[in-house]
């Protein structure tokens, strides 16, 4: 869904795409070496030509300043970026869930999970 859209996005401009898959152990050097990874292809490109930059799932990460400062600000620790570097990301919905004690509610991700009965099929 979310990655085949962006892919097809990057075709029509006759860009690139980086994915970084963003999780919870994902630490601030891993997405600025992707970063740098963009900036390095970004220079091999026409100046009309994108890079894009795609973050999935970002909210999972601890790195939210860093992902924000790149989206809104177009630089990360203060160095900025190409301008045919353009960064995206997708986020997981945000809901409330409810602690175990059932007496206050928590911010954060809530995963369902669907139940899936497998039977035999005989002949």
């Amino acid at each position: 869904g979310k990655t085949r859209m962006i892919q097809f996005i990057s075709e029509l401009l006759d860009g690139k795409l980086i994915k970084l898959d963003v999780h919870g152990g994902i630490t601030q050097e891993d997405i600025i070496k992707t970063v740098k990874e963009a900036i390095v292809i970004s220079r091999t490109l026409q100046p009309s030509q994108k890079v894009l930059l795609f973050f999935d799932e970002a909210n999972t990460c601890r790195q939210l300043g860093l992902l924000k400062e790149m989206i809104c600000d177009g630089s990360y620790n203060g160095k900025k970026m190409p301008k045919n570097v353009v960064v995206i990301a997708a986020c997981n919905p945000y809901r409330l869930r409810k602690t175990q004690s059932n007496q206050s509610h928590n911010a954060g991700l809530v995963f369902k999970y669907r139940r899936h009965r497998i039977m035999n099929v005989t002949e």
